[in-house]
């Protein structure tokens, strides 16, 4: 009797069943190798911002640069010779009361820059050889400043440059006669045009109102030595 209870007791340690001599198989599961996700930290949106800030920084320093600085108003004074036309400098001097809207809005285009700008840019195109775009600039200038003695005494000179004597000489006259009856530039420049022409009254007359005008003696020692 001992011996059937004692074979037929279970195998146990305190409840818990002691694995037979049989070991049960293991089933074991393939392991899935999935691909590691690369997931982006990039904000774009944040970038974008960025971008939109930069280029309005830029835009604001373009414009600043250009309303502003010295060499920004020189591209715009050249920007504006170069579209300019004879129809628009009779429009800037036209006295019709039709037109006056039409001028003024030129006006203010061409004002947008200070007077000396178009004076510089003329010199840099009379230094360069390009005369008749020099003209253009110069008279850009003259109808912004129209009292600039240096500025028109150089417009003369090109003048004669480009032999446009007739127009050089109603410069000079100018000059003498409603800018400054002091300097003697024009003097001396229509004096020079005369004897070149051999005109001598009228050099010799310009060489007496130079002496009337300015009190320098030496043009009344060149007259006297002239006559």
């Amino acid at each position: 009797a001992n011996v059937y209870a004692a074979g037929s007791r279970p195998r146990e340690h305190r409840g818990v069943p002691v694995q037979g001599q049989e070991r049960t198989p293991v089933v074991k599961q393939r392991q899935k190798h999935t691909a590691p996700s690369h997931r982006s930290n990039t904000n774009w949106a944040l970038i974008g911002l960025i971008l939109c800030i930069l280029v309005v920084v830029a835009g604001i320093g373009y414009y600043l640069y250009m309303s502003q600085s010295d060499e920004g108003h020189r591209i715009t004074a050249r920007k504006l010779v170069l579209e300019a036309t004879p129809a628009q400098f009779e429009l800037a001097q036209t006295k019709d009361p039709l037109r006056i809207e039409e001028q003024e809005e030129l006006l203010r285009e061409w004002t947008g820059i200070p007077a000396h700008s178009y004076w510089e840019v003329a010199e840099e195109y009379l230094n360069t050889g390009d005369l008749n775009t020099a003209i253009t600039a110069f008279t850009l200038g003259d109808i912004m400043d129209p009292e600039n003695y240096d500025g028109l005494l150089l417009k003369a000179s090109t003048y004669e440059m480009l032999g446009d004597q007739q127009s050089a000489e109603e410069l000079y006259l100018y000059l003498i006669s409603d800018v400054s009856t002091l300097r003697t530039e024009a003097y001396t420049a229509l004096i020079r045009i005369n004897q070149a022409q051999e005109r001598r009254p009228e050099a010799a007359e310009m060489m007496r109102l130079a002496y009337a005008s300015t009190k320098r003696e030496n043009y009344r020692l060149q007259r006297e030595d002239y006559i």
